[in-house]
């Protein structure tokens, strides 16, 4: 039988089996089994899941945001919980603390998102006892993620546009890029994409 001490989940159960299968088949003594610890709290992994993700070849604005939302929220907030313990209810109660503090709804979608990317990390690489992101969950998507709010579009003014244009700084190639974008609605991707097949110079009109 494996010792109550030597496993608390089972994925540590069966590392134990395959360590000491061949001295229980031959009678003797098997190997101490590694300390567990009890609980492993959100705190505890926290430099683990930015060394990993220091390796993975982010850029640096990325890890800069991982570092700070890490220290500034997430483990402020949920340091000393036990990561097998989160779960949609208790996500939602850290998103209204964060509402309380009047966080923006963007700040907050950022703290989820690396609270997320932090509980992949967890979950695949097995740091603690969790089968599932609850971040993921559609329930708390739902009901906890902020939506983006969209505001209008900015629109330039004729009197703007003819400033800008007329602007003897301005090069000539950013000069018809905008002209197009003013007078035929075309989004600055679309104009970055045209080709020469794209546009009709005979017609009366030319057409895009």
């Amino acid at each position: 039988r494996i010792p109550r001490d030597a496993a608390s989940t089972r994925t540590q159960a069966e590392k134990w089996a395959r360590a000491n299968v061949d001295r229980l088949r031959a009678g003797e003594p098997t190997k101490p089994a590694a300390a567990v610890p009890a609980v492993v709290r959100v705190r505890d992994l926290e430099s683990r899941y930015l060394e990993i993700r220091r390796g993975q070849g982010l850029r640096p604005a990325t890890i800069h945001q991982d570092e700070s939302v890490m220290k500034a929220h997430i483990v402020p907030e949920l340091g000393d919980t036990a990561v097998s313990e989160l779960d949609a209810a208790s996500l939602l109660g850290f998103v209204d603390t964060l509402k309380a503090r009047k966080k923006s709804p963007a700040t907050i979608r950022n703290v989820l998102s690396v609270l997320r990317s932090f509980l992949d990390v967890v979950r695949v690489r097995k740091l603690a006892p969790i089968l599932v992101n609850p971040t993921r969950d559609p329930d708390f998507v739902r009901q906890g993620v902020p939506r983006r709010q969209r505001g209008p579009k900015p629109q330039l003014s004729l009197e703007v546009a003819e400033k800008l244009l007329m602007h003897p700084e301005l090069p000539e190639r950013w000069r018809v890029r905008i002209l197009i974008g003013c007078t035929g609605g075309l989004r600055d991707g679309e104009i970055a994409g045209l080709q020469w097949q794209d546009v009709d110079l005979d017609a009366g009109i030319p057409v895009m």
